[in-house]
Order: C-alpha cells, then structure tokens, then sequence
C-alpha cells in the first residue's frame, strides 16, 4: 500500500516538474474583456507573411483543432487594413465563411498573395473560386448578400472591440491574447503544439 502511495507521488511530483508554466505578461496578457466573440478568435491577413507561416510552416491553427475537443471551434476573421486588396479579401472570406470552404480558399489565397503573387486584382480574387467550383456569378450574388455584409460587420466589430493592431493575433475568451514574441524568440521544436498548449491552458483558465 506504501508503496502504491508513493509511486503516485512521485507520478504527481515528475509531472508537475515537466508540465509548462506560463506566465501573465509573458506568454499571454490579460485584456479588458469583450463580450458576444468566440472563445477562440485568429486575426489574420493574406498578406501577412507571419500569418503565412503561421498557417504553411508552423500549422498553428491545425494544432490547435488537434488539441481542443470537437465542440469548441477555431473562428477566423480577415482584416481589411493590411494590403491594396484588403477590402476585397476581407468580402472573399466571407464569402468562404458563408459557403463553409475556408479550408479550401486558405491556401488558394495565400498562394497567390505572397508566393506566387498571382492575385493582383478583384478579377483574380473571384477566379480564385472558381478552382473550387464556386462560377463568378454565384460569387457576385453571394457577395452583395446580406449574409455576407454580417460577417464582414461581425469581423470589423470584433477588431474594433479589441483595440486589434496587428495580425496574426489570437484572442482566447474574449479576455486573453497571446504573446507571439515569445514564440518566435524561444528555441521550440514544435511551434504548433506549443502554441495550441498555450491556447488549451487559457481555454481552462477562470
């Protein structure tokens, strides 16, 4: 029995040695809390080369819909104040949000704003969709719908709630964002699963 009891101690005691710690101000810091945003919100734009690797190299978002249970979901919104055709990418990922095809558009769009730099017009925008079998005409309905205009109101008022200055950035119960500096300075071996631990200790987080 003694033995049994210190076995589990000892179990308790290596797994709090190797478990992570993060700190507030470090990590993650504490922002005047928004009400009415999704407990896990991404910031991001196409033109942004961090949001790219975020996406392409370091599968942080993956990573993260790896770790966290089914029911709680990853919602991203586009800014509009990054690149010439911020607006119009902006009304693109609604339209995907509408049509559910954002993992589809994701790395369609980013291969051709930073990579390839084969999207330099509206034109090239609503052909995008065309690869997945979205006509130009369905797009140009879909796009001028009021559905549409709710989600890029939803997304503009988010950013403006939480006083957003930068992309990527991630927001977790509407209460904390994560530090990226911290992330791009350490020396990880998996920046995805670090992040997405980060993201399931403040999902828990009272």
């Amino acid at each position: 029995m003694k033995k049994n009891i210190l076995f589990v101690f000892f179990v308790l005691i290596s797994l709090n040695i190797y478990s992570k710690e993060y700190i507030e101000g470090n990590e993650y810091i504490k922002i005047k809390n928004v009400n009415n945003i999704p407990k896990i919100l991404e910031f991001f734009s196409f033109y942004c080369i961090h949001c790219y690797e975020f996406e392409c190299f370091y599968k942080i978002p993956q990573e993260i819909k790896k770790n966290l249970p089914s029911s709680i979901k990853i919602e991203r919104y586009h800014v509009d104040f990054f690149g010439p055709l911020g607006k119009e990418l902006t009304k693109a990922w609604a339209v995907a949000i509408a049509l559910k095809i954002e993992d589809k558009m994701i790395p369609i769009f980013f291969e051709g704003i930073i990579k390839t730099k084969t999207i330099k017009n509206k034109n090239d925008i609503i052909n995008a969709f065309v690869k997945v079998n979205v006509s130009n005409k369905k797009y140009n309905y879909i796009v001028n719908s009021f559905l549409v205009k709710s989600i890029i109101k939803k997304q503009q008022n988010a950013a403006k709630h939480l006083n957003l200055q930068s992309v990527p950035s991630f927001f977790v119960n509407g209460k904390y964002k994560i530090c990226n500096d911290v992330f791009f300075t350490e020396e990880l071996t998996n920046y995805g699963k670090d992040y997405s631990e980060l993201v399931k200790f403040l999902i828990n987080k009272i």
